[in-house]
């Protein structure tokens, strides 16, 4: 049995499951129906750097430290095989909304604005420390990005695209990238894919 195949999401666990590990956000309480010996880890999955920390805890708690490891060592390695495929290459700026009542991007903190700048971009609220902004926020200078890039684990409504589209200034055009709530499955998969919609932006 693999590392992988002894992890339980503990808001997704099947009543009576035997479980070993249950991941659990920051701050939240431990879940009651757990096992007493069942072992607890928190995950921040907004923060790259959070989330191997908490594979390295995994390890741990498992007696699977090499293969935590080697987990961490492999995703760092491809996603720096990412970001080199950029250098050289003018990098457009991108503002990256997250919803459209009220208008809210990204903030400099967030998931969403590291896998842009590993991807390629520079994100229009790059350097901040919150992880969403208000519009309103944005320096009037930062906004006319390159594109517009909404990222969801489901795509907006048409009625919500409706709305984000009237608030936005500039030419501009509006994208979606879909970014499922699994995406620790996989992440090279979807930051490559990523990097490919980032490298098919317009050059102005």
């Amino acid at each position: 049995m693999g590392l992988g195949d002894r992890l339980v999401d503990a808001e997704a666990a099947r009543p009576g499951a035997r479980i070993a590990l249950a991941l659990v956000p920051p701050g939240a309480p431990r879940p009651d129906d757990l096992p007493r010996d069942a072992a607890i880890v928190r995950v921040d999955r907004s923060r790259i750097d959070s989330v191997f920390a908490a594979a390295r805890s995994i390890g741990r708690a498992l007696d699977e430290e090499d293969a935590a490891r080697a987990w961490v060592d492999s995703v760092r390695q491809g996603l720096a095989g990412i970001s080199a495929s950029s250098l050289g290459e003018a990098r457009p700026h991108v503002g990256v909304v997250l919803e459209s009542d009220p208008l809210m991007l990204a903030g400099g903190a967030s998931l969403e604005t590291e896998l842009i700048e590993i991807a390629g971009a520079e994100s229009v609220t790059h350097g901040g420390d919150e992880l969403r902004i208000g519009f309103d926020r944005i320096p009037m200078e930062h906004r006319s990005p390159d594109l517009w890039l909404w990222i969801a684990e489901t795509p907006p409504t048409r009625a919500e695209w409706a709305r984000a589209r009237v608030q936005l200034p500039g030419e501009a055009a509006l994208e979606v990238f879909a970014l499922p709530e699994t995406w620790l499955a996989d992440p090279i998969h979807h930051t490559a894919r990523l990097r490919a919609q980032v490298a098919a932006i317009p050059k102005r």
